[in-house]
């Protein structure tokens, strides 16, 4: 909620439509924060919340699009190639662990995988400072999503909890300046 606040007034006077899809994944994201609060108690959640995320990444998707028609940013496969090996890799690892969970994670992570490509996609656009911290947030939540469905469904480790937390704070954090950044040059232009 401190980074819808902090994304709000950052960018209160800019005119631009790009803003609202930060603000929805923001949302979505906040939501699946507070379902995977309660997943202990009731382990549906675990699936509510990742609907939630994958939502909120649809939106960061849109964002990273938007950008990269605004910008007339050419689709680079070699993004599609290194994502898709890294993609392929962990659900080939994990696969024999999801049980019920299989099509879900494979899905979430097929939808991360696109969003990461996209904001790959930003460091040909203009504005690179903004899409420095961008693609390092977007980084970060592979990371933190990765981390967390190795600890959940392959092998469970002890400080799990601090990388994915550090992680996943850190990656909206990034993504949310990055966007600011954006947002205020694409306002200027």
């Amino acid at each position: 909620l401190s980074l819808v606040g902090y994304f709000i007034s950052a960018v209160k006077n800019n005119k631009t439509k790009l803003a609202k899809w930060i603000l929805m994944a923001l949302f979505f994201s906040w939501v699946g924060d507070v379902l995977l609060m309660f997943q202990e108690k009731k382990p549906d959640l675990f699936l509510f919340g990742l609907v939630s995320f994958l939502i909120a990444h649809i939106f960061y998707i849109i964002f990273f699009n938007r950008i990269r028609v605004r910008e007339k940013i050419k689709p680079h496969l070699f993004f599609l190639l290194i994502v898709g090996i890294y993609y392929a890799a962990l659900i080939i690892r994990l696969s024999p662990f999801l049980d019920a969970m299989k099509w879900p994670v494979r899905v979430y992570g097929f939808v991360i995988s696109i969003m990461l490509m996209l904001a790959l996609h930003m460091l040909f656009s203009r504005n690179k400072k903004a899409a420095k911290w961008m693609v390092l947030g977007a980084v970060l939540f592979v990371i933190s999503d990765s981390v967390l469905a190795i600890n959940k469904f392959y092998q469970s480790f002890e400080v799990a909890d601090i990388i994915i937390m550090l992680s996943y704070g850190l990656a909206q954090l990034f993504i949310v300046y990055g966007a600011v950044r954006y947002v205020d040059s694409a306002n200027s232009n």
